[in-house]
């Protein structure tokens, strides 16, 4: 007999938790399940308790460019509204901004 795997409404695919950005600009991607895809009215990003940044989305996928950010260590949540008014929730996630720190070439 197979089981059927649980699969998230929608999961914060970056940043990882812990996640260490040493770029000046940084994109924040969520990926929807097939299940509630259809059923979502905005998503948005709540970075340190400032206003949220609403997502822009595509085929289940959401993403939000950001930029001019501090160094040091921060937190995401996001939240997801859907057309019936139901709240979904993800996070909160830590993540590390360090501007100083730069990738060898």
């Amino acid at each position: 007999m197979m089981t059927k795997t649980a699969v998230a409404p929608a999961v914060l695919k970056q940043p990882r938790e812990n996640e260490r950005i040493i770029r000046d600009d940084y994109t924040f991607r969520i990926e929807t399940s097939r299940e509630v895809r259809d059923d979502i009215e905005k998503v948005e990003i709540y970075v340190d308790k400032e206003p949220p940044f609403l997502c822009a989305g595509a085929l289940g996928y959401y993403w939000h460019d950001w930029s001019y950010y501090k160094p040091g260590p921060h937190q995401i949540v996001v939240m997801i509204k859907t057309r019936h008014g139901k709240m979904l929730t993800i996070g909160p996630r830590k993540f590390y901004v360090d501007l100083w720190e730069r990738p060898a070439f």
